[in-house]
């Protein structure tokens, strides 16, 4: 993936997708996912899911430490609960939390102005899917 003005990271995650019974399944795109299965026909379904996020942003020319760059790095984990009463659509709802968040501010020349470890945050939401 790119980042700001330093070259693309590049860590390569194997991808698994392994039914380890006939209801709890595992598989790793964006972080790892543990599935249950909750009905024999598949319209409900728990999932688990943990991954790592690092992410870069540029600051503006106003703000206290000027054209410096935050970089992000957290730990998202959520739990959530998914209903398809067919295969072409879904709804979601899911909750959790981001942890072990860590700032750190760089200024213009890319030298470490300051580091914060931020507090947990509420992960939440709602989701849906229509295919026609």
């Amino acid at each position: 993936r790119t980042r700001l003005e330093n070259r693309p990271r590049i860590f390569p995650i194997p991808g698994i997708d392994w039914k380890i019974n006939k209801r709890l399944s595992f598989r790793t795109a964006q972080g790892g996912t543990l599935s249950w299965q909750i009905d024999d026909k598949r319209k409900w379904i728990a999932d688990f899911t943990a991954g790592y996020e690092s992410r870069s942003f540029r600051l503006d020319d106003g703000g206290p430490v000027p054209d410096g760059v935050v970089d992000e790095r957290r730990i998202p984990v959520t739990a959530s609960l998914r209903y398809g009463p067919n295969p072409g659509m879904f709804a979601r709802v899911f909750a959790g939390a981001a942890f072990a968040q860590k700032l750190e501010f760089l200024d213009a020349d890319g030298d470490r102005v300051e580091t914060l470890d931020a507090d947990s945050t509420l992960i939440a939401g709602v989701s849906g899917s229509i295919r026609f």
